[in-house]
């Protein structure tokens, strides 16, 4: 398993690994650039110049995994939106709802509640 995982790292755009390390980064408070290219094995420098080779920043990326890991997060109805909205590195719940509605033209709750309201329709 873990051979499949390094292979597809082989065949990922920095850009996808930038956001799976943030994605693995945001729960623990690990998300500046500083600290994904120290785990990439880069410079600061490079990282960003090679983001921007790929036609994104490091800024975009981070919203990226924030929405996938925030959607992700809210399908669980035992995460607590507040705890979501720590989780994805937001100084506090308005914020995050601020940015939730820009992604989502929706607030949390109310996304949590339509998703919810479509997965048991489907069952």
């Amino acid at each position: 398993m873990l051979g499949n995982a390094l292979q597809n790292l082989g065949t990922m755009t920095i850009a996808e690994q930038v956001v799976a390390a943030l994605k693995r980064g945001l729960p623990s408070g690990r998300a500046d650039v500083a600290e994904i290219a120290r785990d990439m094995g880069m410079s600061e420098r490079t990282l960003q110049r090679r983001i921007t080779e790929e036609g994104t920043s490091f800024r975009d990326l981070l919203v990226e995994a924030r929405k996938d890991l925030g959607r992700r997060l809210l399908s669980s109805e035992t995460v607590q939106i507040d705890e979501v909205a720590y989780l994805l590195g937001y100084q506090d719940v308005t914020s995050f709802h601020r940015a939730f509605r820009e992604w989502e033209g929706m607030s949390p709750g109310r996304w949590r509640e339509h998703h919810a309201s479509r997965s048991k329709a489907i069952e």
